[in-house]
């Protein structure tokens, strides 16, 4: 996605490892467990927003083209 943005290899590489630093490894607890979260972001998290923003962008102009009616709003979807 950044490479199409014309972005250079080399600052998307760097975003990337940027990015994995911050979102592995996750941990969370809970009534004093500490967990550790294979994948995915954690709800909460900073970059849960951001995360989810990219993925469904990416997702809505790849996949969804073929639907008569698509519309999202965070976490809510009408689809015809």
């Amino acid at each position: 996605m950044l490479s199409g943005a014309h972005v250079s290899l080399a600052v998307v590489d760097e975003f990337i490892g940027l990015l994995s630093l911050c979102l592995i490894p996750n941990f969370c607890q809970f009534e004093g467990i500490i967990f550790t979260l294979a994948d995915g972001v954690p709800t909460g998290s900073p970059l849960a927003a951001l995360v989810s923003g990219v993925f469904m962008n990416k997702f809505e102009k790849e996949v969804l083209d073929s639907a008569r009616c698509w519309y999202r709003y965070v976490d809510d979807v009408l689809c015809m």
